[in-house]
């Protein structure tokens, strides 16, 4: 088996509901990755982004402080294995 990493972006529209924004196959976790997968989404016409959650990783958390300045960052707690 080999090991691919996938981003995965899911948003909450206006109604209060989950939908998947992006999904980027084979890229890392670095903030290179990060950064290209959040510019593809500004790009397509991503905006006020309020909350990330994520594992905390480092690539993502410096990407919010960059590209998303008015969102605030917090770690999730629970995770799932597949």
């Amino acid at each position: 088996a080999e090991n691919v990493s996938v981003l995965v972006a899911i948003g909450i529209n206006a109604e209060g509901h989950r939908e998947v924004i992006g999904v980027a196959e084979g890229m890392k976790e670095d903030s290179a990755s990060w950064e290209q997968f959040v510019r593809s989404m500004i790009e397509r016409g991503l905006k006020g982004v309020r909350l990330v959650v994520g594992d905390r990783c480092a690539g993502l958390v410096s990407t919010v402080g960059s590209m998303l300045p008015k969102a605030k960052y917090q770690r999730w707690t629970v995770s799932i294995s597949l």
